[in-house]
This record gives C-alpha cells, sequence and structure tokens, in this order.
C-alpha cells in the first residue's frame, strides 16, 4: 500500500508540476482507444475508424496508417500491445512500439497478431494518406501537402478538397488547394470559372491544363483558356526580362547603362529619363516594366529588354 501511494502522490506531482505529463497520458490513451477500434472493427468499420484516426492531428498518424496499409500494424498476443513490424523476415520479426517507436527488439511472428486490411479498404487508405498532412497543426507541412497536390487531384480527392478549404485558416494553403483543384475541374470537366482560377499561375500543371483546355471543342472553353495562356505567357516573359536584368546588376555593373528603348538608357541603379532615380532592384523593374508597355511584346523595345547594353562592355545576352 505504502509503494502504491507514493506512486499516486507522484503522478500527482508530476500533473500539477508538469501539465504535459497529464496531456501525453490522456492523449496516449486515446491512441491507444483508436487503434484497438481499428483492431477489433469489422472491414466495413474501419472506413470510419481510419477516417477518425486522419483527423486526430496526432503526428503519429500518419506512420499507424502507412503501417496498417502494408500489413505493418500488428499487436503482440500476450500484452495486447500496439507495434509496428519494421522487420519481417524470418521467424523472428524486428519491431517498434506504435505508440513511442521505442525499438522493443525480436518477436517470434506466431506471437504477433497482424491487424489485417482487404483491398478495398486500401484503395481507402490511398486517398486518405494524400491529404493527411492538410489536417497537421503545422502550416508548412499544409503548404507543402497542399502544393502537392497540383496535378494529383483524382476524383475521389475532388470530393474532399473543397471541405479543406473551407476550413483552412491560412490563406497560402488555402490558395494552393484552390489552384489544385481547379487544376483538375480544367483538365477533367472542362470548367470555364476553374480556368479563370488558373490565370497567371506559373505552374506548370496548371499551364498543362490549359493547353488541354485549348484542343477543346467548346469554343467558350477554348477562348477563356487561351486567354489565361496568354496571361501567364505575359508574366513569363517579364519574369525571363527581370532575370536578365537581375543577373546583370549581380556582374557588378554598378554604374552601367542598359538600353530598353532606341536612344532611351536605364541606369542599373534605377534611374532613368522618364522616372526619378530608384536606387533599388524594384526600381529596376519598374523601368522595365515601362519598356515593356511601352515597346509591346512584338516593338523593338521587347527585344532590347532581352539585350541590355552595359556601359562595362558586352550585353545581357548570354555568351557574350
Amino acid at each position: 500500500m505504502g509503494i502504491i501511494r507514493s506512486l499516486s502522490q507522484l503522478l500527482l506531482v508530476c500533473s500539477l508540476f508538469w501539465p504535459g505529463f497529464a496531456q501525453a497520458q490522456v492523449e496516449d490513451t486515446e491512441a491507444q482507444q483508436l487503434l484497438t477500434a481499428l483492431a477489433d472493427s469489422s472491414f466495413t468499420e474501419k472506413k470510419a475508424v481510419v477516417n477518425r484516426i486522419a483527423g486526430s492531428g496526432d503526428e503519429r498518424a500518419r506512420g499507424w496508417l502507412e503501417s496498417f496499409a502494408s500489413n505493418k500494424l500488428a499487436r503482440i498476443e500476450s500484452s495486447g500491445q500496439f507495434i509496428i513490424v519494421t522487420d519481417n523476415r524470418g521467424r523472428n520479426w524486428t519491431v517498434q512500439s506504435a505508440l513511442t517507436g521505442e525499438n522493443l527488439g525480436e518477436f517470434s511472428r506466431r506471437d504477433i497478431d497482424t491487424v489485417r486490411v482487404n483491398n478495398a479498404l486500401r484503395g481507402e487508405l490511398e486517398d486518405i494518406l494524400s491529404v493527411i498532412d492538410l489536417k497537421s497543426p503545422n502550416q508548412s507541412s499544409r503548404l507543402s501537402a497542399a502544393r502537392a497536390l497540383k496535378g494529383s487531384v483524382d476524383s475521389a480527392l475532388a470530393e474532399r478538397v473543397p471541405g479543406l478549404i473551407d476550413t483552412e485558416q491560412s490563406e497560402p494553403v488555402r490558395a494552393a488547394l484552390t489552384e489544385a483543384l481547379a487544376i483538375y475541374r480544367v483538365a477533367e470537366q472542362g470548367d470555364l470559372a476553374a480556368v479563370e482560377t488558373l490565370s497567371g499561375s506559373l505552374n506548370s500543371q496548371a499551364r498543362a491544363a490549359l493547353q488541354q483546355a485549348m484542343r477543346s471543342d467548346d469554343p467558350a472553353l477554348v477562348a477563356a483558356a487561351t486567354k489565361a495562356m496568354d496571361s501567364i505567357e505575359q508574366k513569363l516573359t517579364l519574369n525571363r526580362a527581370a532575370e536578365t536584368l537581375y543577373f546583370g546588376l549581380s556582374l557588378g555593373f554598378g554604374s552601367g547603362a542598359c538600353r530598353h528603348r532606341p536612344g532611351h538608357y536605364l541606369w542599373c541603379d534605377g534611374r532613368d529619363q522618364h522616372g526619378p532615380r530608384r536606387a533599388d532592384y524594384a526600381g529596376c523593374l519598374h523601368h522595365l516594366g515601362h519598356a515593356a508597355t511601352a515597346a509591346g511584346p512584338a516593338g523593338p523595345g521587347a527585344d532590347s529588354i532581352h539585350s541590355c547594353r552595359f556601359s562595362g562592355g558586352g550585353t545581357g545576352r548570354r555568351g557574350d
């Protein structure tokens, strides 16, 4: 009794002075319940449990579901402890704790009860795993996952993404999800509204979807996609021009002048005949944009944007 009383007092002290201790116990209890439900439920019921795990926000959820999908999530029969099999070669399998990741050594495969998955559920798991990181509490993880969806959305994911957009708090993540969904809708459904969403996008998957739409039999879709692609090409042209100018500046031509229209010079520090001196990169881009607008895509200035001549000798053309 004295030992039990001492342990109880120790747990009380830990929960008072280390709040995370009590919370960790609760989280592991919930995790144990989720894994138990996954193991004990029927194949029909497992789908709901899988969704609960995916939506739990637990950083271990991906590992659990990946192990489940590959038949490596299991229990030790004698203790009921959940494990992940890391090496299933031979009669003795190497395992680790599913809750802590601790290496538990080797167990005879006869002492291990695998949590089974069928093919139908394995297909569901693939879709769930593709969006599980979108429910991560870490914004960077959600943003990376959202960007990875561009060009990868299928009909099943297309049903999930709108709900994720509605609940997402981060604007960059929401924008990436919106673009990923728009790429699918343009490529697979010929959605006119989605075409507008992709207008100006520099993503290669977005451009591929628009190019596909330009080959459609629907004149309205072709016109909208063509307009969107024109917007993208204009942005790419200006970006290439900006890169040319920027690399010229980086080479040290601080006192050089760049001819971006016949008889019209832009100094590399941003000073120009038609505007005030602006000694920054933004200033150079301002004047460069002015030149592109004034000359037009086919005018003499457009070519000279890519052929800036510096007083230090040579031009902005690669290879000079």
